[in-house]
């Protein structure tokens, strides 16, 4: 079916380049959808590393308090050195996953600082990022809650080209 197509490229060149023009379309709306998703996924993201940080705190305070205990390398039989060494793993394992939580949360950021328009891209920082409903981003602007509703369309369109670009 691919070469049949191809051949109709070559031969119907008319057609095949308003096929192509289809496809790209559809492709578009394909990555405004994912965009749409990882727009959304900003507050999911920000509320896990939120939870890294608190569970990170608590390994903190447990490894200082188990640290606490005189160590001198020789064994006590008391197995407190095992513990220790799991919280240390635990924490390890927890700050990796923070530090890719922030690097995500820093690339949808980036995304949407490079958006061409700045309006779009205040619209969907103030949306995504702030949390901030409809009617709050059209009392930032002056306007009414469906003027902001109408912004995030074009905004989720430029936001998929930048994401495109730079995967």
């Amino acid at each position: 079916m691919v070469s049949r197509e191809v051949r109709k490229d070559v031969k119907f060149y008319g057609i095949s380049v308003r096929w192509q023009q289809i496809e790209r379309k559809q492709g578009v709306e394909m990555n405004n959808e994912e965009a749409k998703k990882e727009l959304k996924s900003y507050a999911m993201i920000k509320q896990k590393r939120e939870q890294y940080d608190e569970r990170i705190k608590q390994l903190k305070e447990k490894i200082k308090s188990a640290s606490g205990q005189k160590l001198n390398g020789m064994p006590s039989g008391q197995g407190k050195t095992s513990d220790l060494s799991e919280y240390i793993v635990q924490l390890e394992t927890l700050e990796n996953r923070r530090e890719s939580a922030n690097q995500r949360l820093s690339q949808i950021e980036t995304k949407i600082s490079l958006v061409e328009d700045a309006v779009l891209s205040e619209v969907l920082r103030l949306r995504y990022i702030c949390e901030k409903c409809w009617s709050e981003i059209a009392n930032c602007y002056g306007k009414s809650e469906s003027w902001a509703k109408h912004r995030n369309k074009p905004a989720i369109n430029q936001y998929s080209h930048v994401s495109s670009d730079l995967h």
